[in-house]
């Protein structure tokens, strides 16, 4: 958990790097043991998403990926298969709560995928909604 809240800090903090001294952590250099492993991203199995109440409003749902930083959310209205249909919709810091606004309506397939210290894990299986 400290390591996510440090790279936190340091992706914050790259513009103003003065801003570290007032987050109240050491920033000296850590020593780490050569042996550390991180274990790769998964995708969430458990990925949903339902319309809300909102004229073109969705909200997606999946369990935390162990080691993520974010969950992104791809969408498209177009053939799924086709990998140049897909486009990025947002970033989410919770992966239970990601809310979508200004969706078209119609059938609309969204994916997702964690975020974390070595880069994106892999996508989850499609899902899709017709988006009211």
């Amino acid at each position: 958990m400290l390591d996510g809240i440090a790279a936190a800090l340091e992706a914050a903090c790259v513009r103003n790097p003065d801003a570290l001294y007032t987050t109240g952590f050491d920033i000296s250099q850590e020593r780490r043991s050569p042996n550390r492993t991180r274990l790769p991203l998964t995708a969430p199995e458990d990925f949903s998403v339902a319309n809300t109440d909102v004229h073109g409003g969705a909200i997606g749902s999946a369990s935390d990926v162990p080691g993520a930083y974010n969950h992104e959310i791809h969408i498209t209205d177009k053939a799924p298969s086709i990998e140049e249909n897909w486009w990025h919709k947002a970033l989410f810091p919770d992966p239970k709560d990601m809310k979508m606004v200004n969706l078209n309506q119609g059938n609309t397939f969204f994916r997702t995928r964690a975020h974390g210290p070595d880069g994106a894990g892999p996508w989850s299986a499609i899902v899709s909604i017709y988006v009211t």
